[in-house]
């Protein structure tokens, strides 16, 4: 191999190895963010979880080298709430919803807006009779999703844009 492309091929993992090590550092930055609401918390192999009478809240710190990681909320029953912040916490979150229907013995898994109204996406592969009962479900349970999505907020510290009665 000449000199030239001994070089070239030097300089090239220069820079990939320049890229790793940026992604990384960007990835530790993330990851603390994460990481500094698990105060209080119990560590699990996966996530922080701390558990209460009536609910427990999950801090899932972002996997090495992604960017992805969730605050979820249940109600040790039926309901859920999930939030995935935007990377740094900075920006739109996103936000899904849990629901275990007893009639269908199913639990639905879905995406929200911040309001708690069901978002189609067409990845999650839902029939239109499943749509409808997601949309009946989230009627029925609308006041205590508001109250979850609440004590999610207030756990969290996270700012909201309704009312903490779940009015607008």
């Amino acid at each position: 191999m000449s000199k030239k492309k001994r070089s070239i091929m030097r300089y090239m993992l220069q820079i990939l190895l320049g890229f790793f090590l940026i992604w990384n550092i960007v990835w530790s930055v993330n990851f603390y963010t994460y990481y500094k609401f698990s105060s209080g918390y119990m560590k699990s192999p996966v996530s922080y979880i701390k558990s209460g009478k009536d609910y427990t809240y999950t801090v899932a710190c972002p996997r090495y080298l992604s960017f992805t990681g969730n605050f979820a909320l249940t109600n040790n029953d039926n309901l859920s709430i999930i939030i995935w912040p935007a990377i740094f916490m900075l920006g739109n979150s996103e936000y899904g919803a849990g629901i275990y229907d007893e009639m269908s013995d199913s639990t639905y898994r879905f995406y929200v807006d911040e309001d708690l109204k069901y978002l189609y996406k067409n990845e999650m592969g839902y029939s239109d009779s499943e749509e409808k009962t997601i949309q009946i479900l989230l009627g029925k349970y609308q006041k205590d999703l508001h109250k979850m999505r609440r004590l999610a907020y207030d756990e969290w510290n996270i700012e909201m844009t309704d009312k903490p009665d779940g009015t607008y």
